[in-house]
């Protein structure tokens, strides 16, 4: 349970909105919102693979 919530609050954090430092960085960068979305949805969802297959294999491993 800790292994999934520290992999979905890491994926989260780089697009979710009510991230201060995310979009404080992109305030600076003067990148709009639905921009970012655009540009980094198909990282998310390569994460979110990623993520998912390291947690079959730490439940079939019986990593504690």
């Amino acid at each position: 349970a800790v292994l999934a919530y520290q992999y979905g609050d890491g994926i989260t954090n780089s697009i979710i909105p009510t991230s201060a430092a995310l979009m404080g960085y992109l305030a600076v960068a003067g990148i709009p919102y639905e921009r970012w979305v655009k540009f980094i949805w198909k990282l998310i969802i390569g994460w979110l693979i990623i993520g998912s297959l390291a947690l079959v294999a730490a439940v079939l491993v019986g990593v504690q």
